[in-house]
């Protein structure tokens, strides 16, 4: 007979660190007051891995002689297209006048792929397609001093013409702008032309403004497609999403003067334009 009683462990008074190997209360054995050897280790669970996405640049066109081109911009891959869409950040420092561009791929006055016009005394967008006779006109005013989000949708498989271009502001559609003109069933080619941002190719008519995070679709998106690139405000990762084919971060990832397309299309290149254009105010920040 051992001289020494057993030992009396009670595991109602015992706690484990979380951190630590857990003993289950079952695997002990009240007849024999021991301990059986079975452990369970419980692993903390793993930490998600953190988004790489940063927004952390823009770039800012004087309104004077400063702008973006990419030169014979066929490579676009929008001619001849019946669906397509346009995304970006812009923010005005102060209101433009009437006429001035902050995007252009234009022929001639009757051969218009797509351009971007500030119209109603510097405060409205409007958009053209096919000639600049088509447009759709914002019926909100573009604020100043402020980051907005613009999505331009393209349909030309809808039998009203005016219905083929909608636009919407920070992720709302705009119900109430009105049309002119005819849009077109497919986007008018302009082969061998350039596209600028910020202005047209000569410097007359130039828009001062920041422009951000820029991306072209060859689909029509829906509600909740615009819904998750506004993100509530604030430029997300595009990477992988459906129908998109060229993506200006501007400024981001860029070795200037170059503005490279993260879908590995064209490149722009910024014009009459100082590294310091490209600047630290971005959206949501």
């Amino acid at each position: 007979m051992s001289k020494y009683p057993p030992l009396d462990i009670s595991l109602n008074n015992y706690s484990v660190p979380s951190n630590s190997p857990r003993f289950r209360k079952s695997n002990y054995n009240s007849s024999s007051r021991f301990l059986t050897n079975t452990i369970t280790a419980t692993s903390a669970a793993a930490e998600p891995e953190p988004d790489p996405f940063t927004n952390t640049a823009s770039v800012l066109f004087d309104g004077i002689d400063e702008r973006m081109l990419i030169a014979n911009s066929s490579t676009l891959f929008v001619d001849g297209e019946t669906a397509a869409g346009w995304s970006f950040w812009i923010n005005p420092p102060v209101s433009g006048t009437s006429g001035e561009f902050f995007l252009n791929k234009t022929f001639s006055a009757a051969i218009v792929t797509f351009r971007g016009e500030i119209q109603a005394s510097g405060t409205h967008i409007r958009w053209f397609m096919g000639s600049t006779s088509n447009f759709r006109k914002l019926s909100r005013p573009l604020p100043t001093g402020s980051w907005t989000h613009i999505f331009i949708n393209y349909d030309g498989t809808q039998a009203s013409a005016n219905n083929r271009v909608r636009m919407w502001m920070n992720g709302e559609l705009d119900i109430t702008g009105t049309n002119g003109g005819t849009m077109p069933a497919a986007m008018v080619a302009t082969t061998g032309t350039n596209t600028t941002f910020g202005g047209i190719s000569s410097d007359a008519n130039s828009y001062n403004c920041y422009l951000d995070e820029f991306s072209i679709w060859n689909i029509s998106s829906s509600q909740a497609q615009i819904d998750a690139i506004y993100n509530g405000g604030v430029p997300t990762n595009l990477s992988g999403s459906t129908g998109l084919i060229h993506w200006w971060r501007m400024g981001d990832g860029a070795n200037f003067p170059v503005i490279p397309n993260e879908m590995g299309g064209p490149s722009g290149t910024l014009v009459n334009m100082e590294s310091s254009d490209i600047t630290s105010s971005v959206p949501g920040a």
